[in-house]
Parts: structure tokens; sequence; C-alpha cells
């Protein structure tokens, strides 16, 4: 008896520390998203969907954090941490279950919107950049305000990998930045 309760912690404990690398290999450290990679997986994941299911909708975002030369000059770089954390907390308040969102790296964030079509994606980018707006990032007794440049496209069945549409919400993505920064671009096949 004692030894099959040993056995059981043992066990226990080995899957306690496989859903500890798994999470480590999965998130990003500093905000607690999703990383790259494993964003990377869940947009592949989404694209079959689209790809098998007629009528199956899906919404790539691409966000980038701003003004971070800025922010890093004059606060440093880790309240330039500190931002991205609040943004990262912001983006997850609005997420559904069948939602993702991942850290692409830098002051770069992806979010992937599941059955939803190019007007629900716009109004939920409207919704975060509305919100960062309202709620500036608090430092040493200061508001600093950030904003954010959004590029978005919806999934196509005809998209041969999932880096075509992560390709074209770039696109989007750097418009908004050259044209004013804090708005948000929408890339359509008629804008190829």
């Amino acid at each position: 008896s004692v030894l099959w309760h040993g056995f059981i912690a043992d066990i226990t404990g080995h899957k306690l520390i496989e859903a500890e690398l798994q999470e480590f290999a999965t998130t990003d450290f500093l905000t607690q998203l999703r990383n790259r990679r494993s964003f990377m997986l869940q947009l592949e994941t989404e694209l079959a969907r689209v790809q098998r299911t007629a009528g199956h909708c899906a919404t790539l975002l691409m966000f980038a954090l701003g003004p971070f030369k800025d922010i890093n000059a004059r606060w440093g770089h880790s309240v330039g941490d500190q931002a991205r954390r609040h943004f990262a907390a912001i983006l997850s308040e609005q997420l559904r279950k069948t939602d993702a969102a991942g850290r692409m790296g830098g002051e770069e964030f992806a979010v992937l919107l599941s059955d939803t079509d190019i007007a629900q994606a716009i109004r939920f980018g409207e919704r975060i950049r509305s919100e960062l707006a309202s709620s500036p990032l608090l430092h040493a007794g200061e508001q600093i305000y950030l904003a954010v440049s959004v590029g978005l496209t919806a999934l196509n069945a005809s998209d041969p990998t999932p880096e075509a549409a992560l390709s074209r919400s770039d696109i989007a993505l750097y418009r908004a930045k050259r044209s004013s920064r804090d708005r948000i671009e929408c890339h359509s096949d008629a804008t190829l």
C-alpha cells in the first residue's frame, strides 16, 4: 500500500513538471501570451479549419504598440516591458475562449479571431484601441499613454500556408504605421 501511494505521488510530480515545461515552451515569458511558435501552430490549425469547413471564417490582426523609442528613451527598457505587459492584459480581457493572442516579437502582437469576419475584427481592433487610449500605463505617478497600429486580414481557404495570411496582415500593419499610427488598416484581395 505504501509503495503504491509513493508511485502515485511520483507520477503526479512528473506530470506537474511536464505541464510546467509545456507552458514554458508555448508561453511568452514577459507577457504570458502565446509565444510566436505556439501562435503560429494555432494559426495553422485555424487555417486548416477554414480550408475544410465551408462558411467558416477567421481573421488575423497584427498590433504594433508604441511609441517605444520615446518610452525607452525617457523611462528606460523596464517601463517598455511594463507597457508590453499592460497591453497584453488589455488584449487578454477582450479575448473569447476560441481566440488566440501571441507576442510575435518586440512590441508586435497577433490575435486570431475564430468565427469572425472583417467587420467584427475591425470592431475588435477598435475596442482594443479605445481601451488602450482610456487606460494609460501608470509609472512613478505619471500616466503614459500608449497607441497601437493594427493591420488585419481574413484567413482564406486559398492560403497555401499560415505565413500567407501573416504576410497580408503585416502589409496592412505597416500601412497603418506609415499613415499616421494609431489606426486600423485592412488588407483584402482587392488591395493586393
